[in-house]
């Protein structure tokens, strides 16, 4: 579809005669009429206004070998397929559910190795009474230390 076509095509679905777009762009109604008869092209600055009135990208107007039909049945598909590729949102769920459960997994091996090979004694950074080593330590003058090293 060439561009004056689809000049053409747009303003009329907008609703605009030749005037009315040619005071909105402020060009004369001349200029649009040779728009759209082929005549004369817009200029770069008219076309991005031209894209941003009718809201139809820049690169779709200057497409010859695109017609404003197919820009409209892409622009009317769920946003996630546009790519080519359908977005399977099972896919997803199903992806986090596994990640979940190997989480839930991975935990639950590791309460069961800390309870096999924990001592039970406790928390591991707290040492207990029966950790420190027993020894009997003697001064080397126990009459300075009477009341302690008695043995009744």
């Amino acid at each position: 579809m060439k561009l004056e076509k689809k000049l053409t095509c747009l303003r009329q679905k907008k609703g605009l005669s030749q005037m009315e777009l040619a005071e909105t762009l402020d060009v004369s109604r001349q200029a649009v009429s040779k728009w759209e008869m082929g005549e004369t092209r817009p200029t770069t600055e008219n076309l991005k206004r031209l894209s941003q009135l009718y809201g139809v990208p820049m690169d779709t107007l200057l497409d010859d070998g695109r017609s404003l039909e197919d820009w409209w049945a892409e622009q009317r598909k769920d946003p996630a397929e546009r790519n080519g590729k359908p977005f399977h949102k099972k896919r997803w769920a199903a992806a986090i559910a596994v990640i979940a459960a190997v989480l839930v997994v991975g935990i639950l091996i590791g309460m069961l190795i800390g309870s096999i090979f924990g001592t039970g004694r406790g928390d591991p950074g707290e040492f207990q009474i029966e950790d420190l080593p027993i020894e009997k330590i003697v001064p080397e003058d126990e009459e300075e230390f009477p009341m302690y090293w008695r043995e009744d």
